[in-house]
Order: structure tokens, then C-alpha cells, then sequence
């Protein structure tokens, strides 16, 4: 609903702040089952009912917005970049250091389905506004087809890493930044 807003941090943290202020509303460290190392990416569920967190030490977090409990949706061997909500909020991908798009269903609770096709981590994810589709970059940009889930296309991202996508609000075109500066 665009009133609350919530920032990474390298401090194993996770800040919600109130955006008409400016204030700090909330701190989730180590003290209320936060991350135990860098927190790299946060990210809110359509309904805004649930904060999805992750980072340096594997950990993809589901935060409870209404208490702010969090519940360890999983613990990985390797860091974990990035995540994204579907459009409807029932999956949940994660991507990082091991090269596997995962994707969580998180109505069911089953074990991932894996997504393979990268030879570096995963930097980025995003869904299309259908829910039908998903990118995810690092040494190419990847599209994939979530209701088969397999791989769609693969297209040259940049001279180095992809290091953010997202798609227009209709889907027909993803906007990447690499960190080639381009």
C-alpha cells in the first residue's frame, strides 16, 4: 500500500521504515531470528502480507508483516542473491551463488522445483505480470516458462553479469542493468 518500506542491510538487518516520515518502524536483527550475516535482498508479497528476505548466509526468510515473526523457509550451503514474488504471491523464486533458480510454492510447502541452466550465480529474478513467465540473469539472461519449467530463451545479457531485470507492466519487455555499466 506504499506506507512502509523495507531496506538490506550488510549489517545482518533488515530496516522497516515508514516512507510519509521517514522514521524507523521496526529493526529485524539477529535478536528476533533475523539473518546471520549480510541481508542482500528483501522483497514484499503482492498482498503485502509477507516479506520474503535473503543474503549472504543462504537463509530465505518469510516475515510475518502483521508481528514481524519470521519463519526459515530454507537454508542453503551457498549465498543467495535475489528473490521474487509471482504476481498472485504463490511462488516465491530464489537464486545465488549455487546456479539454481528455485522455485517455492508456497501453498503447498513441497520441496522447490529447480531451475539449471546458469554457469555463474544468479543475480536477478523477476516475473512477468502474467505469472507465466520468469527472467533470471547472471552470465546470461534467462527466460523460463514456470508452468512447464523449463527454459524459454536464453539472450545475451551484457559484456559482464546481468545485476537487475525487471519487466514492463505489460511483460513485453525486460529492462536489465549489468555490471558492465550498461
Amino acid at each position: 500500500d506504499g506506507r512502509i518500506l523495507a531496506s538490506a542491510a550488510f549489517d545482518k538487518t533488515i530496516r522497516i521504515w515508514e516512507v510519509q516520515s521517514g522514521q524507523m518502524q521496526v529493526l529485524l536483527d539477529e535478536t528476533r531470528d533475523g539473518h546471520q550475516d549480510e541481508v542482500w535482498s528483501v522483497k514484499f508479497s503482492p498482498d503485502g502480507k509477507t516479506l520474503a528476505s535473503c543474503g549472504k548466509d543462504g537463509i530465505l526468510k518469510l516475515w510475518d508483516v502483521s508481528a514481524w515473526r519470521a519463519k526459515t523457509l530454507a537454508r542453503e550451503t551457498m549465498a543467495l542473491l535475489d528473490i521474487a514474488f509471482s504476481q498472485d504471491g504463490r511462488v516465491l523464486a530464489s537464486g545465488g551463488y549455487d546456479h539454481i533458480v528455485r522455485l517455492w510454492d508456497l501453498t503447498t510447502g513441497k520441496p522447490p522445483t529447480l531451475l539449471r541452466g546458469h554457469a555463474i550465480v544468479t543475480r536477478t529474478l523477476a516475473f512477468a505480470p502474467d505469472g507465466h513467465s520468469l527472467v533470471s540473469g547472471g552470465d546470461w539472461l534467462r527466460v523460463w516458462d514456470t508452468d512447464r519449467n523449463q527454459q524459454f530463451t536464453r539472450l545475451p545479457a551484457h559484456a559482464r553479469d546481468a545485476y537487475a531485470a525487471s519487466f514492463s507492466p505489460d511483460g513485453k519487455i525486460v529492462a536489465t542493468c549489468g555490471l558492465d555499466g550498461a
